[in-house]
């Protein structure tokens, strides 16, 4: 969990507890009570640790996947399924199948591959939306089934962040998205 790692990071970086506290400006007994869990991080020391670490907070976090996939198995979806609906739901009750892929991070084949499942459940159809693009719109059951699933995960996530200060939701916000660009670059290199 997030508490081995910080450990784990601080002892990889033949760092004592003492000397991170002193970067963080605190007690090395306060900072002693993250490692084990004792203590909740605030925000402002996750943000301070990543970037002392230089790795990202979802790292610290961990395995953020792993959580909506356990969350996806809780609510009785696929992976792909629930990230359709996640998608489809942030933006109302339609959304652009290129805008899906993209947001999903799943590829054409898995997200068309789901939405043929999908459209035979009568949760969603297709229409066009231009030349080459097409729309996916959810039908009244799949309105039932995305308020019961991804709209409650989309819930908990904006009262998480809605319990955070103002500026460590704009950092936080910040962090990810400068992590994101640079790792779509670094994935080209590939």
């Amino acid at each position: 969990g997030m508490y081995a790692r910080i450990r784990a990071l601080r002892e990889d970086h033949d760092m004592t507890q003492t000397q991170i506290a002193r970067i963080l400006n605190m007690s090395q007994t306060g900072y002693s009570k993250y490692e084990t869990g004792e203590n909740d991080i605030p925000t402002a020391i996750l943000l301070q640790l990543s970037r002392y670490y230089e790795v990202s907070v979802d790292y610290l976090l961990g395995e953020t996947n792993a959580v909506y996939h356990d969350m996806a198995q809780r609510l009785g979806l696929s992976d792909s399924i629930m990230q359709i609906l996640y998608s489809i739901c942030d933006n109302g009750t339609s959304c652009l199948l290129q805008d899906i892929c993209r947001n999903s991070g799943l590829s054409k084949q898995t997200v068309n591959s789901a939405l043929r499942k999908m459209e035979a459940e009568e949760l969603v159809y297709l229409k066009p939306a231009g030349a080459k693009s097409k729309r996916v719109c959810l039908t009244e059951k799949g309105e039932c089934l995305s308020r019961q699933t991804a709209g409650k995960v989309l819930k908990i996530e904006n009262e998480i962040l809605s319990c955070w200060a103002k500026e460590d939701v704009q950092k936080y916000l910040e962090l990810t998205e400068a992590f994101l660009t640079a790792l779509r670059e670094k994935a080209k290199e590939l």
